[in-house]
């Protein structure tokens, strides 16, 4: 260990769970901790000419984001390259690389990495030419090395051999390498690649610093590391834990800055964002599939965890090993078609005259438990539970009520055997499932159409936009004849959630739709409508 090179790339992979916003001050802080580490290089950022939405410095790294900073002397700094933003002709890819690189950043920036897909290395290794030419250290990170092929391995050191390129980094992209695969990786290259071999390990698998130890072991001397692990995904290997096997070539080295921005901001931070490895990360590994998409999976509380586990599975059948927004909807089928057919049930028989008292997931019902139940007892509400229901006493429920495509697969077998009928789009079950349950009279079909932006209902059918399971059920109820509806458990989402002003709209538009019934919410809820309480309604 005491011949590796130790680079940290905290903000710049930890910037994909904070959209590369770190404050000023805990940048500089940063920093000292780093010198004081005695880490080799710090890799701040990302260069880039594309500049879509709102992101932090570290994503762009301006050499006057740099001449910002307060620099410790002797710290050596480099950023990142996606090579997949590069132009194809050799002049237009040196123009932009002109662009990137200005004269005067040569003040700070001592060293570029170039991050290639396999098939990009080409382009990468020109672009290497460019920037050697002007003195910069120059790495190549190879992305998602896991997927080469045996002769790509055999072959890469030859291919760079006459290539301006310092170091070949082996990029655990997907997270699903063990120990014994990287040595194997390692290996293949050493065998033809004379030069310095590096390695960046994500810790989907929970091996990103097993991995990192054997890629040592094999040959490689140069190793990645993020404070805390942050990283895009499951994050990466920890400077701290790397540390200690380096602790004994840093003869020196103070740690207590670091300890101190881990517990002021690096773990409150993960606590929120939830970066490290979990199930559906180790189910992504294993089948080959980008880490971010289960990082915009987990980003968002309104995708359960089967509905998650469902998304990973159809994904797996897709080519997912490079992440786009495309790919995740069409996983996430409520955005592409969800259309089920009228049935020949009419929500009238059950919800004419009623009055319905319906069950969200939120806090809410659980704080507000004893109350809740006690008005069921006394008023007899037709209690309607959306999905799996939550908290309330199971003897207690009327019906179940749901839509989300992926949220009935995951939830199907549940549903078989629970007590209460379940209201849904049968056609979004599975087929035998379904079969079984309308012959066993435990399933009421309400079919839902999917329109542009409108909102409407007919006896069997009603039309949403989107599978939202509040919006389904109001309509539901009301088209039903339901003369009021007790809202609990839609707390809703927080202000700024673009997600709460999504379904506002469709609540306003159910509301707005002429329907008799009044809804009523009776227990904290963000959306706007008409509130009461639950403990006022008790006698």
């Amino acid at each position: 260990m005491e011949s590796v090179t130790w680079l940290d790339c905290t903000l710049r992979d930890g910037g994909y769970q904070n959209n590369w916003e770190f404050p000023d001050r805990l940048t500089n802080r940063y920093l000292q901790a780093m010198d004081g580490l005695g880490v080799d290089r710090i890799e701040l950022g990302f260069r880039t000419l594309t500049s879509r939405g709102y992101k932090g410095p570290t994503a762009f790294t301006s050499d006057s984001f740099l001449n910002s900073l307060e620099i410790p002397t002797g710290l050596r700094l480099g950023v990142m390259v996606n090579v997949s933003e590069l132009a194809e002709t050799a002049d237009s890819r040196a123009t932009q690389l002109s662009e990137l690189f200005p004269n005067n950043s040569q003040r700070h920036v001592s060293f570029v990495r170039l991050a290639a897909h396999i098939s990009e290395v080409d382009k990468a290794i020109e672009a290497a030419g460019w920037l050697s030419d002007r003195e910069y250290e120059v790495g190549l990170n190879v992305m998602q090395i896991s997927q080469a092929e045996e002769s790509f391995l055999l072959s890469i050191g030859s291919r760079l051999s006459a290539a301006a390129v310092d170091v070949l980094y082996v990029a655990d992209s997907l997270g699903s390498l063990n120990p014994e695969q990287t040595e194997t990786i390692v290996s293949h290259i050493r065998n033809t690649w004379p030069g310095a071999i590096g390695f960046h390990g994500h810790d989907n698998l929970g091996l990103a610093l097993a991995n990192s130890l054997a890629a040592v072991n094999a040959g490689a001397t140069w190793l990645d590391s993020t404070v805390f692990g942050m990283g895009r995904g499951a994050g990466n290997t920890r400077s701290e834990l790397l540390f200690g096997h380096l602790a004994g070539s840093r003869e020196g080295a103070k740690t207590e800055e670091l300890q101190k921005i881990i517990d002021e901001y690096f773990q409150p931070l993960q606590r929120v964002s939830n970066w490290g490895p979990n199930l559906q990360y180790v189910s992504a590994a294993t089948q080959g599939i980008h880490p971010t998409f289960v990082q915009e999976l987990t980003a968002h509380s309104s995708y359960s965890y089967s509905e998650q586990v469902a998304a990973i599975e159809a994904l797996a059948s897709r080519d997912s090993q490079k992440f786009s927004t495309e790919k995740l909807n069409e996983a996430l089928t409520w955005v592409q078609k969800f259309d089920s057919q009228k049935s020949g049930w009419d929500q009238s028989e059950m919800f004419s005259g009623s009055t319905v008292l319906l069950l969200g997931a939120g806090q809410s019902v659980s704080t507000n438990l004893t109350a809740l139940e006690g008005f069921i007892h006394q008023t007899r509400p037709l209690t309607i539970a959306t999905n799996l229901g939550g908290t309330v006493a199971d003897e207690l429920i009327d019906a179940h009520i749901a839509c989300h495509p992926l949220r009935l697969l995951g939830d199907a077998a549940q549903h078989a055997t629970m007590r209460a009928k379940l209201i849904a789009p049968a056609s979004l079950l599975p087929e035998a499932l379904a079969q079984k349950m309308s012959t066993a009279n435990h399933l009421l079909n309400v079919g839902l159409a999917q329109t542009s932006e409108t909102v409407a209902a007919e006896p069997g059918l009603v039309s949403l936009p989107a599978p939202q399971v509040l919006a389904y059920s109001l309509l539901v109820c009301l088209s039903g004849g339901a003369q009021r509806v007790y809202l609990a458990g839609f707390d809703g989402y927080a202000e700024g959630d673009p997600r709460r002003q999504l379904e506002q709209k469709l609540v306003n538009n159910i509301l707005g739709a002429g329907f008799p019934g009044e809804v009523i919410a009776i227990t904290p809820t963000q959306f706007d409508v008409t509130q009461s309480s639950v403990h006022g309604l008790l006698s």
